[in-house]
């Protein structure tokens, strides 16, 4: 009896550990996948304000042209 206990045991703490492990694998994967996306919509933010101030500068031209 008792070497069978020991042995459950033994199967439920390695079933335990794997458990862990997969569960670190998981988080770290996300993690990961989290920064790209973040990095990714940066870079778009960044696009959108150069296009919108080029266009700012050349009405501001355009005006002046207008007024003269």
């Amino acid at each position: 009896m008792k070497k069978k206990k020991k042995k459950k045991m033994k199967k439920k703490k390695e079933e335990e550990e794997k458990k862990k492990k997969k569960m670190k694998k998981k988080k770290k994967k996300k993690k990961k996948k989290k920064k790209k996306k973040k990095k990714k919509k940066k870079k778009k933010k960044e696009r959108k304000k150069k296009k919108k101030s080029k266009r700012k500068k050349k009405k501001k031209k355009k005006n002046k042209k207008e007024i003269k």
